[in-house]
């Protein structure tokens, strides 16, 4: 039966990749502290300890590994690879144990199922020293160029800002006039992903949720005319029919979706190797 949930806080902003590598515990170069919630940098790439997360949120560290080698079977062929770099470290016998080096990403990823007072504490800290390590980076950015080096700057920006635009506008064009509704296979496909899979990434952006076999948007979005139900008939090897409904996607869904998931830094196979090239 179906509800009006309200959809939980906004998950925008996700998705960021990183290099994969393999580091171990002594070559970590900047840290920085924020009510005991330590951030390293790894590269550039500001990280916390998977020991640490598992510590501070009450958790044992085996069960936090399972987790992200699930998330890492779901991410790595999404174009979400590289937000948990695999990491080692020696125990109390001297023998070199797994572990990882998490980003903002992967460690937003992997909280979503932490729930109590006080996983929302260490959210709030860990939240915060992340934000200060990036405000310690941008502070060391280095000044701008001016005069005539930086107009050369901005022409160049602006021919790859126009080169860049053509598939793009050739995607939003094909989603904008279709005017019919589009099964979540399609648009899942469109990403290289399985519905399955793309299903799931919805509902951890907040857009839906299932009940049953049927997933249905949060209340935030039923009134904004972006999905619609759809009947139909499956007709089983004995010849019975079976009606089944399901959840598709308007024009304009389709373009809030587009719009969300490049948010995160998903985008259509068509335009991935635009975007990556500009990175």
């Amino acid at each position: 039966m179906k509800d009006n949930r309200e959809r939980p806080g906004n998950t925008r902003g996700l998705v960021h990749g990183a290099k994969n590598q393999e580091i171990t515990e002594n070559t970590a170069q900047t840290d920085m502290e924020c009510a005991n919630v330590v951030v390293t940098l790894c590269g550039e790439q500001p990280v916390v300890s998977s020991r640490r997360v598992a510590v501070d949120f009450g958790k044992e560290h085996k069960s936090v590994l399972r987790r992200i080698a699930q998330l890492n079977r779901e991410t790595t062929a999404q174009n979400c690879a590289g937000l948990f770099i695999p990491w080692s470290y020696a125990d109390a016998a001297g023998r070199k144990r797994k572990a990882y080096q998490i980003t903002r990403d992967g460690f937003t990823l992997l909280i979503m199922s932490f729930t109590g007072s006080r996983a929302l504490e260490w959210k709030i800290r860990y939240m915060q020293a992340f934000n200060q390590m990036e405000e310690k980076l941008r502070s060391q950015t280095p000044e701008l160029p001016e005069g005539d080096a930086l107009m050369a700057m901005a022409v160049l920006e602006a021919e790859d800002i126009i080169k860049n635009l053509k598939p793009e506008a050739e995607y939003a064009r094909k989603v904008l006039d279709n005017k019919g509704l589009t099964p979540i296979t399609g648009i899942a496909k469109d990403y290289g992903m399985t519905a399955e899979f793309m299903n799931r990434l919805l509902h951890s952006l907040g857009v839906q949720y299932r009940i049953g076999k049927r997933w249905y948007l949060y209340s935030d979005y039923q009134a904004e005319g972006y999905a619609a139900t759809k009947t139909g008939t499956i007709y089983k090897k004995d010849g019975t029919a079976k009606v089944v409904e399901s959840l598709q996607w308007t024009p304009k869904g389709r373009r809030f979706l587009y719009d969300l998931l490049g948010e995160n830094n998903l985008y259509p196979v068509l335009e991935r190797e635009q975007h990556e090239s500009a990175e």
